[in-house]
């Protein structure tokens, strides 16, 4: 995993130095990960990927470890599809993958989670659980989580009952030592 990242990471958006985002396509990081497989899978794998199908996708990268591959191939499943549900599966793998890498390239992923989320946003501009999932990866991903406190306290000022956003504000209270705050929310 870390030879395949050490490969892929600088090629993942990242904030330049003079703090622009710099785009990479999803289709360049499907063909950089297909290309960094066994030969013997490449041509089993983008088969797959072309034909949808998730489950064999999700079984092949999980029984490499290699959660992040899953969320690219998802990704590039779902620039294929244009569908709002495939993106959104798309950014749930992503998230999931960058909790579980190393430290150093969890910011990148969740670049790509948000990119993901934010196409749901695009086409659904209200959809809560986009809403919410973007707002937690901005808070994990460190670069501006105070904007995404501020989606999730907009989330639970429009709805007073959506659990969830209430529930994330708590957790991210308490690994911030703000007790108060996180007493209110739970």
């Amino acid at each position: 995993i870390i030879g395949v990242l050490l490969f892929i990471a600088p090629r993942l958006p990242s904030e330049s130095a003079a703090g622009t985002e710099t785009k990479v396509s999803v289709q360049d990081l499907w063909k950089e990960k297909l290309a960094s497989l066994p030969e013997g899978d490449r041509g089993r794998i983008g088969n797959f990927a072309e034909k949808g199908e998730t489950d064999s996708l999700r079984n092949y990268f999980m029984g490499v470890r290699d959660a992040f591959g899953f969320g690219i191939a998802r990704s590039y499943m779902a620039e294929k599809s244009g569908k709002s549900e495939d993106w959104m599966n798309a950014g749930q793998d992503l998230y999931r993958a960058a909790m579980i890498q190393a430290p150093e390239h969890r910011g990148e992923i969740f670049t790509l989670a948000i990119a993901a989320f934010d196409k749901v946003l695009e086409r659904s501009p209200k959809d809560k659980e986009a809403r919410l999932k973007k707002g937690i990866c901005l808070v994990e991903q460190r670069q501006d989580p105070m904007k995404g406190v501020g989606l999730l306290k907009a989330l639970t000022e429009e709805d007073s009952t959506y659990i969830d956003a209430h529930l994330q504000l708590g957790f991210f209270s308490l690994q911030s030592s703000q007790w108060d705050k996180a007493e209110s929310r739970f």
